[in-house]
């Protein structure tokens, strides 16, 4: 199929924009500092308080269990499944109508077979994703491990465990009608069991009763020393019938009780990401947050002690 002019439009805007190449971030400006002695005492409380009521269901796993197989892929979604695990992905759309599962706008994986730097929406699936590798650059064996489709994540959606469909690419008159296809396919899948984050506000429109998340920072720049963006104002203007939950960039000073009760009281979950710590992560269940994003949900378990 010909590259779309709406396909090319979005494309350019995306360079325009200057949008991050995706993982590892530049300069370490994504990096969360270590938990402060403050806050390493509150964990201790809370983990006191607290141990024998959470369970692994409180971690999301960062593009699956991306620490233990090549992030957002099926080895990684499965591991985070048959751990206990929710999964967190990101969402593209080909320019032959496939949802493929992948984070980084541009695709410069070591080992992929596709051409250097590509952009994720000008790809194809027939010919060129079906046949790339997306593992390759994990090491050798990881070597022909596929890029997965929307569909293959679907199948392993049930109750009692959620997956998160981050849609990054900006066709989303495009992309939403094309996961709608894949859901309807699956009586499993459901809005209690898939969420939606960046759906944009024509979610509803496409897929009714499913609802998006939102996806911030807590100060208007990565960098933690940076001006703090007004949480409180901003969880008041929120609106709960089309967010199900806010998903914020943890903030040891920002992400307070009063922030997450705030929420809470109108119906909103509170996510952290991406939290790769044991102090972090149990503070932040302390002050009331319902979920951890995480890069490696296993070894965080692990040292939390969470139970299954």
């Amino acid at each position: 199929m010909k590259r779309s002019v709406v396909g090319m439009t979005c494309v350019w805007g995306l360079a325009a924009l200057g949008w991050p190449a995706g993982t590892p971030q530049p300069e370490g400006a994504w990096v969360l500092p270590p938990a402060s002695a403050e806050v390493r005492v509150e964990a201790e409380a809370a983990k006191a308080r607290l141990a024998d009521k959470m369970t692994r269901k409180c971690l999301v796993g960062h593009r699956g269990d991306s620490e233990s197989a090549p992030e957002n892929t099926m080895p990684a979604f499965l591991a985070a499944r048959d751990k206990g695990f929710n999964i967190e992905t990101d969402a593209y759309l080909t320019q032959d109508g496939v949802v493929f599962l992948t984070h980084d706008q541009r695709i410069n994986r070591k080992g992929s077979g596709l051409p250097a730097g590509i952009w994720a929406t000008n790809t194809v699936w027939k010919g060129q994703l079906e046949n790339a590798d997306a593992g390759a650059w994990k090491g050798d064996p990881w070597k022909g491990t596929k890029y997965p489709r929307v569909g293959d994540l679907l199948e392993l959606a049930c109750d009692g465990r959620f997956i998160i469909l981050e849609v990054k690419d900006p066709r989303k008159n495009l992309i939403l009608p094309a996961i709608k296809a894949e859901i309807e396919k699956r009586p499993n899948v459901n809005p209690g069991n898939v969420y939606f984050q960046g759906a944009g506000s024509g979610l509803q429109k496409i897929l009714p009763g499913y609802k998006d998340i939102a996806c911030t920072l807590a100060r208007k720049k990565p960098a933690i020393a940076s001006e703090p963006l007004d949480l409180m104002d901003r969880a008041r203007k929120m609106d709960p019938k089309r967010f199900a939950a806010w998903h914020i960039r943890w903030d040891e000073d920002l992400v307070t009780r009063e922030f997450v009760d705030l929420l809470h009281s109108r119906g909103i979950k509170v996510g952290v990401w991406t939290v790769n710590d044991a102090p972090s992560a149990w503070a932040a269940l302390g002050r009331g947050v319902d979920r951890i994003c995480t890069d490696c949900p296993a070894r965080l378990a692990q040292e939390m002690g969470l139970r299954d």
